[in-house]
């Protein structure tokens, strides 16, 4: 088994320095930082590890036998994921989306099993403190669940940079590449696979980042409805997940902004996770970590929420 100590950050924007602070808190060194940017702002982390502007170089030098971790735009995580796996690195942990489109997705799951290199997909929220309080209270009956998701995404770095205009894709991503794959992994998380969906897309005023998408889908346990609003002047962020059965109506806040109680460890616990278990220690958590086929998933998912908000249509998800 690995004994992985060091790691190589790619994307270092406010996620991939979050992401670094973990490691350094979970004892691994940061060895080589990417980022397309010439000159990063000095956070100590970056004042001793090699700033490679060139992913490509980057991962053909730093990544063999470390830990990489990638936090870049959403369009690059697929590329760097499958450059740093041939490349011989020890493990990968990819920001969601894993991939952009569901190819892309079911390329990463084969090479990560063909070469036997542990991937992790970013599903933080499956370690948020109301998700975990969820769980302990639904037993595996079948119910309805509802995700309600609210955010101001003008205050995104990645946003005031290059405000999202599409409801499909671009290099910062859109709505669908934001909370929603977080949703769709808690939904398959609770209720199984998403199989039978309709979406519908609202973009009243797009330039400005207001967006809404409001999804409903049949799954294995139960139907799963998802809203997912985007809003340039939201003051209201709570977020709710609520779980309804024939005897029960449970609801847990999802608030998972920065001073939330329950969302602010949620990027160290995924992380400590995963290094326990490339390092084959123990696992300490009840909650499994998020695979490369719940990346796949997800991918196919959203596919799936495209052709329905273009075609008006009810759309099946098939899985092999």
């Amino acid at each position: 088994m690995a004994n992985i100590k060091e790691a190589v950050v790619v994307g270092y924007g406010s996620i991939g320095k979050k992401h670094a602070l973990n490691l350094q808190a979970l004892g691994l060194q940061v060895m080589a930082i990417a980022d397309t940017n010439e000159y990063l702002e000095d956070d100590g982390l970056n004042t001793y590890a090699p700033h490679y502007t060139n992913v490509q170089k980057c991962l053909e030098k730093e990544a063999r036998g470390r830990l990489v971790v990638i936090a870049s735009p959403n369009a690059y995580h697929a590329e760097q994921a499958i450059t740093a796996m041939y490349n011989e690195a020890g493990a990968v942990f990819i920001e969601k989306p894993m991939a952009v489109n569901v190819p892309d997705a079911e390329d990463i799951d084969t090479l990560s099993k063909d070469f036997g290199i542990p991937v992790c997909v970013g599903f933080n929220w499956r370690y948020h403190a109301g998700f975990q309080k969820l769980l302990t209270l639904i037993s595996t009956r079948p119910g309805a669940l509802y995700i309600n998701s609210v955010e101001n995404v003008m205050e995104w770095p990645a946003v005031q940079k290059d405000p999202h205009n599409s409801h499909v894709w671009n290099e910062t991503g859109s709505i669908l590449f934001s909370s929603m794959p977080h949703a769709i992994d808690l939904a398959r998380y609770v209720n199984g696979q998403l199989r039978t969906i309709a979406a519908v897309m609202d973009v009243p005023d797009a330039g400005k980042g207001n967006q809404h998408i409001t999804l409903k889908a049949d799954c294995e346990m139960g139907p799963v409805f998802i809203y997912n609003r985007w809003s340039s002047t939201a003051k209201d962020k709570t977020n709710l997940l609520l779980w309804t059965s024939p005897v029960d109506y449970i609801a847990s806040d999802l608030a998972h902004g920065p001073m939330s109680n329950g969302g602010k460890t949620m990027h160290l616990q995924i992380m400590q996770a995963f290094v326990k278990k490339i390092n084959g220690e123990e696992p300490v958590d009840v909650i499994t970590l998020p695979t490369t086929w719940d990346g796949v998933h997800v991918c196919k998912v959203i596919d799936a929420i495209e052709r329905s908000t273009e075609n008006n249509t009810f759309e099946e998800i098939t899985y092999e």
